[in-house]
């Protein structure tokens, strides 16, 4: 049996919030958690409130106990909607073991982030009883850009200093790890090493700012790393991931794109900014430093090998757009979304899970869909309640999302990912 209790706080000093957590996710949990999932918001950084959570953790729980998590936008969980606070998912289990693992610099060398994984957790692999096992991945996701003695934003109007900072991006991931955080690259080499697993990943973010985010692996508080969890069992895994845009009737021909396959250049063989206010029929006074409230709602799609990827304009650089992820096409849509489209894949989801099989369901939802859903996130917390009627449940909203199962992978901005813990089907002795 697997059992999952979660506890949530919102109390602003960070003992008692821990305290409040781990006392509503422990009411009646007998034996040491096999891991602990800690998901917070940014509000704790301050006064080391995040090295004051850990610190409380293990005074309650064995230093040996591995936990991993990070800083996100918010959180659902049976006990309500959170945009500031505290998350904790408690998980013990005799069907689980745990491995967990450190790649750094992942803005720097991804490869390198990824081989450091690697090479903690293939080893141990081969002496488990095991052979279903899900990596739960966190990853350092972007931060805005700095370079020095130039402006530092989402927004460049100049073309020439646009056209500089286009350029010093590279400069930027690998010495200041200021940048995206490189998740399709990781996910890819991730998927190389270990190709027979699953993986659900998600990127560490602040309050949608963009400026900072914090990863946690057992101990430590640490940032610009990617955090592990291979989580070997017999349980069955269900994976799944959806994206949940509208066509609205916008493509281009990619013209020009910088090697990065981030910077577009242009569109349509204009200027990519200005190509975009065309389509968009937007006015200029739209870009400012708040023009990601605005792009957030029309991501940037692309098709690889039959999936649609999403990505964010998350820089105007000059005249050059630049994309959270790789457009790896040429050819390139702006999508949409309603609050609507969101709810119904939530509630479309949830009736395809099988509530009596399961015991723990993990969902990684973008940020950018609870700022969409505003008050209307409560429908979706109560859709997820009514329907897992008292099973335990962690809804997390990061940055950036991936899934790859049975083969398949898939990953983006503004992506719906799940994965379902369901009873064995077989028993190991």
């Amino acid at each position: 049996m697997l059992d999952a209790k979660i506890g949530v706080s919102q109390n602003w000093d960070p003992i008692l919030a821990t305290d409040e957590a781990i006392a509503e996710a422990t009411d009646d949990l007998k034996s040491n958690p096999k891991i602990i999932l800690l998901f917070t918001t940014i509000h704790y950084e301050k006064n080391n409130g995040f090295r004051k959570i850990l610190d409380r953790i293990y005074q309650k729980f064995a230093k040996d106990t591995p936990l991993i998590g990070g800083t996100v936008a918010g959180f659902i969980s049976s006990k309500g909607c959170f945009v500031r606070g505290i998350s904790l998912a408690i998980i013990y289990s005799d069907n689980l073991e745990v491995i967990t693992a450190v790649g750094k610099n992942n803005k720097r060398s991804p490869e390198s982030a990824v081989m450091q994984v690697s090479n903690t957790i293939k080893p141990l692999l081969v002496n488990s009883k095991y052979d279903n096992n899900i990596m739960l991945q966190i990853i350092s996701g972007g931060k805005i850009p700095f370079i020095p003695f130039l402006k530092q934003g989402r927004v460049v109007h100049s073309t020439i200093i646009g056209e500089i900072e286009s350029k010093g991006i590279g400069l930027t991931l690998k010495l200041l790890q200021k940048g995206v955080g490189r998740e399709e690259e990781i996910l890819k080499l991730m998927v190389q090493e270990f190709p027979d697993a699953n993986i659900i990943s998600l990127s560490s973010m602040d309050d949608e700012k963009m400026e900072r985010n914090f990863q946690f692996h057992n101990n430590k508080v640490l940032t610009d790393v990617i955090v592990t969890a291979c989580i070997l069992t017999n349980y069955e895994l269900d994976l799944k991931s959806e994206i949940s845009l509208e066509d609205i009737g916008i493509e281009f021909d990619i013209t020009r794109i910088g090697n990065d396959r981030r910077t577009i250049k242009e569109l349509d063989k204009i200027p990519a900014k200005e190509a975009f206010i065309k389509k968009m029929n937007w006015p200029k006074s739209y870009f400012d430093e708040n023009i990601y409230r605005k792009v957030f709602f029309y991501p940037l799609v692309h098709e690889l090998n039959g999936q649609k990827i999403s990505s964010v304009a998350g820089l105007f650089l000059g005249q050059n757009l630049y994309s959270t992820y790789q457009i790896e096409s040429d050819k390139l849509s702006i999508m949409s979304y309603s609050g609507k489209k969101l709810y119904d894949t939530v509630s479309n989801d949830m009736q395809q899970i099988d509530v009596n099989q399961l015991d723990f369901l993990f969902l990684v939802e973008c940020g950018i869909r609870l700022e969409a859903m505003g008050r209307k996130i409560f429908a979706i917390r109560e859709k997820i309640v009514n329907r897992l009627a008292g099973k335990p449940f962690l809804l997390v909203y990061p940055a950036g999302e991936g899934v790859y199962s049975k083969k398949i992978l898939k990953y983006g901005n503004e992506t719906y990912n799940r994965v379902c813990f369901y009873k064995p089907k077989k028993v190991l002795t």
